[in-house]
């Protein structure tokens, strides 16, 4: 109830209320204003509370709705509680416990409430401050539930004395097994170790207990589904003060992933070095600022560095390996990677184990790292595919020259897009320029002579009609230049088809072969020609491969051979020939010259058919191809049958005559000899001068008979070995004067006919005697020599004395010796030319100018 004013009751609840820790309010009906507070009421208001609506006491109560609130707690007499929040005159935050109840009045008073308000703003903030940490400590405890889970690392606990072992959340699952699934025993545990590492994880356990060492370790484990998975196991001991081991707890971190990355970066490496080695490729890594260089074991290779090489090299030793040719240019480009930043080069090295070249190709890149600059690159053996392209280069020179000199032009066309391209000899048969684009099919057929084109389209379309077709055609084709005709001999092939069979790209050559087909008709007239005269040839006519057998007879040779063509051409002598002895002669002489090369005139034996036994005079000779290789025999052989039969008869009678020449000549000689004998007694019984002629006389005589001598030893009848004469006759004038000596200056052998022989016999036994008789009259000792030599066209006769000399002018004085001298000069026209010198000798030179004489070693039997 609420007092009135003067009222011991109202005295005592306002002291009451000036007193209470609380803030107290009466609020009375109907706008339930606020009729008496306390003092800390007025701190709740904020203001003097007297006459305010009680919701304004009440945060979120000062609404319409909150008034209805009020009201409807006063009705009901339900108090209304609550934890409003309000701002305090410095700004902070304040926190009240409101409490809200009717007060009972009497019948007939107005209905009031009691407010209390108790401030409760350190418990609020202190209860904020521990949900606040209790959040804190949730949150950080699920990002480390999150990371630890993130990270695969799990916390295991193992009591050293129950053997019981507590796993942290997640690491059944990461071994595979449902919750509940690790039985939490250490015999578990050592079920799931692989058998490979559970020795090794046991020792280190044992290690670790008994305090030797930490407990740090990797090792496998099995997963419920079969797989495997690796882990790093961290331990630490506890101890009870008597330093027994009671636990022992650590993590466990799950590395399967990254022994799966190191797995995967090793087989990376492994390929990475398999392919360096089939590439021929060698990383290489430099850094400046340290001079450091790291060098692959595919780079090494290259090199041919060894270990200790490679791990020594800096940059001059590097350039010292590169050839020096190429040194200041990569020296140059090297340092240039400071402003470029890469390096694009080729260049050849020196091995430094073989000293063999090798080319390189270096490609690098400049990069900058937190320690500095560092060259990274690659370099790559490209020696093959140098050669590769040093050879191509020599084939595309060798294709042009190819092409400039057998005069071939090359086109290539691609079906699919429609394009064409021309060698430039293709331009020049066609006479056409080579900076114009070669003209599209139709218009190049124009080209073509028009009796051709129908063969040539039609040629095309059954070469090409699969992907695997060619063709070859001859055709006429006007050039563009001059208009002249020319015939293309033209090849044609598919070098690549689609799936369906269908050309995709078409190449040929086309060859001009006009000339070829000039020469061509100029040879077939020449074959008929040949063949006409073979035909009308009485001689045998054929030509042989290089085994004999036959490539062509002319209708003499097959009458001979009593065959008919078709019997003959591709078989041998030998195998039909009935005299084997025969064949094998004849097939020896063409097998003779098919060794040699050589023409032969032979004689050859054959029984021809109907003839009987025959001889033939066979000229053969070596059959050439166009590089000159012997490929047969062509031979043209003639019947000399009769002709052998009369060079029988004629060498008969030819020898009859020279028996009995030879007869008469020896009877001539006896004859002479009996002469020079009755000579020499009559000289012995004459007085001087007659001795002397008779004695002229005999040597004259014995001239003659050694010339007939002379004339009797030869091969034949017609020839006089002269040196052998003078030979003679200085060998019988030798014994005239035993005091001077004679010698002679002449060829081994040296032929002359018999007319101009014995004359010159005559003349040189002249000068002869005549020198031993007038050139020392004293009996003085001397010399004579007599010379005989063929000089340009003439026979050279000189007889030399170092006598007397002549008298007077030097002219032999006139007697019968120097009659019989003139004489015979004249008879064989002969020149003679007499030089003295008193005292000094004298030179007679005898020049007979020479025709053809016969040798007998060449002189057919019998010829007269």
């Amino acid at each position: 109830m609420v007092a009135e004013a003067g009222d011991p009751a109202a005295v005592r609840l306002q002291a009451m209320l000036a007193t209470a820790p609380m803030a107290l309010a009466i609020a009375t009906a109907p706008d339930w204003r606020i009729v008496q507070a306390n003092p800390a009421c007025r701190a709740l208001a904020g203001a003097e509370p007297i006459g305010l609506p009680v919701a304004a006491l009440i945060p979120g109560h000062g609404t319409a709705a909150g008034a209805a609130a009020v009201a409807e707690a006063c009705r009901s007499g339900l108090a209304l509680r609550g934890v409003p929040r309000r701002t305090g005159p410095d700004g902070a935050e304040r926190f009240w416990d409101l409490d809200l109840q009717p007060l009972p009045q009497p019948e007939g008073a107005a209905p009031a409430l009691l407010l209390t308000a108790r401030e409760v703003t350190g418990h609020v903030l202190a209860r904020r401050g521990a949900e606040a940490e209790a959040a804190a400590l949730a949150r950080h405890a699920e990002q480390m539930r999150l990371a630890l889970g993130a990270a695969r690392m799990f916390f295991w606990d193992w009591d050293l004395v129950t053997n019981t072992v507590t796993w942290s959340e997640g690491l059944e699952e990461a071994c595979g097994l449902p919750p509940g699934g690790f039985g939490g025993t250490i015999a578990g545990f050592r079920a799931l170790v692989h058998p490979e590492d559970a020795p090794r994880v046991e020792a280190e356990l044992a290690r670790a207990i008994a305090g030797e060492a930490a407990y740090d370790t990797e090792f496998r484990m099995h997963r419920a589904d079969g797989g495997l998975r690796w882990v790093v196991a961290r331990g630490t001991v506890l101890r009870d003060p008597a330093g027994r081991p009671v636990r022992m707890v650590g993590i466990d971190l799950d590395v399967t992933e990254r022994k799966a990355r190191e797995e995967a970066l090793r087989a990376s490496e492994e390929r990475l070095r398999l392919a360096q080695e089939a590439a021929g490729c060698g990383l290489w890594e430099y850094h400046p600022a340290s001079r450091a260089a790291v060098l692959s074991p595919a780079y090494c290779a290259l090199y041919g560095l060894d270990e200790a090489t490679a791990a020594g090299l800096d940059f001059e030793g590097w350039l010292a390996l590169l050839h020096p040719e190429d040194r200041d240019r990569l020296r140059d480009a090297t340092l240039a990677m400071a402003e470029a930043g890469m390096l694009d080069e080729e260049f050849r090295v020196l091995r430094a184990d073989t000293g063999d070249v090798r080319w390189i190709h270096s490609r690098a890149r400049r990069l900058q790292r937190t320690t500095g600059p560092v060259l990274i690159g690659i370099n790559l053996d490209v020696t093959e595919r140098r050669l590769a392209h040093e050879v191509l280069r020599e084939s595309e020179a060798q294709l042009r020259l190819a092409e400039e000199t057998a005069g071939f032009g090359i086109w290539d066309f691609d079906a699919a897009t429609g394009a064409i391209r021309w060698s430039r000899q293709q331009y020049r048969l066609h006479g056409m320029d080579p900076a114009r684009t070669p003209p599209p099919f139709p218009e190049w057929l124009e080209m073509v002579h028009e009796a051709d084109r129908p063969a040539l389209r039609q040629a095309a379309r059954d070469g090409f009609r699969n992907g695997q077709g060619r063709y070859q055609l001859v055709f006429r084709i006007r050039r563009a230049d001059d208009g002249a005709m020319r015939w293309f001999l033209s090849f044609g092939r598919v070098l690549e088809a689609d799936a369906m069979g269908r050309p995709r790209r078409i190449m040929g050559v086309n060859l001009d072969v006009t000339a070829q087909r000039e020469i061509r008709h100029d040879l077939q007239r020449t074959e008929a020609l040949l063949r006409a005269i073979g035909e009308c040839s009485a001689d045998l006519i054929y030509a042989k491969d290089h085994e004999g057998r036959f490539l062509f007879a002319n209708p003499p040779t097959l009458r001979v051979l009593g065959k008919p063509l078709d019997e003959v051409l591709g078989r041998s002598d030998a195998e039909w020939h009935h005299d084997p002895a025969q064949a094998e002669a004849v097939m020896a002489n063409d097998r003779r010259i098919l060794a040699t090369g050589r023409a032969e005139v032979v004689e050859e034996v054959y029984d021809a058919a109907g003839l009987g036994t025959r001889v033939f005079r066979s000229a053969k000779a070596p059959l050439r191809d166009a590089r000159g290789v012997v490929i047969g025999v062509v031979g043209v052989s003639s019947d000399i049958t009769d002709l052998k039969h009369a060079e029988t008869a004629l060498r008969s009678a030819l020898e009859d005559r020279e028996l009995l020449v030879r007869e008469a000549d020896h009877r001539i000689k006896n004859s002479l000899q009996l002469v020079a004998s009755l000579l020499r007694i009559q000289a012995g019984r004459m007085a001087e001068p007659a001795a002397a002629a008779l004695h002229a006389a005999v040597a004259r005589v014995l001239a003659i008979s050694e010339a007939h001598r002379a004339l009797y030893l030869g091969q034949d009848l017609r020839t006089v070995d002269l040196s052998r004469m003078l030979r003679d006759l200085v060998r019988l004038a030798s014994g005239l004067a035993p005091s001077i000596a004679l010698h002679c200056d002449l060829p081994d052998r040296l032929p002359l006919d018999a007319e101009r022989a014995i004359p010159l016999g005559l003349l040189a036994n002249e000068l002869i005697t005549n020198a031993l008789r007038h050139a020392y009259p004293q009996g003085e000792p001397g010399t004579v020599r007599v010379v005989a030599r063929p000089e340009a066209g003439t026979l050279v006769v000189v007889v030399t004395d170092d006598g007397v000399g002549l008298p007077g002018s030097g002219a032999p004085e006139g007697g019968l010796g120097t009659g019989l001298v003139q004489a015979l000069s004249r008879q064989i026209g002969a020149a003679v030319e007499t030089r003295s010198v008193p005292g000094a000798g004298t030179t007679v030179t005898l020049r007979v100018p020479l025709r053809p004489a016969l040798d007998p070693a060449r002189a057919p039997q019998g010829a007269a």
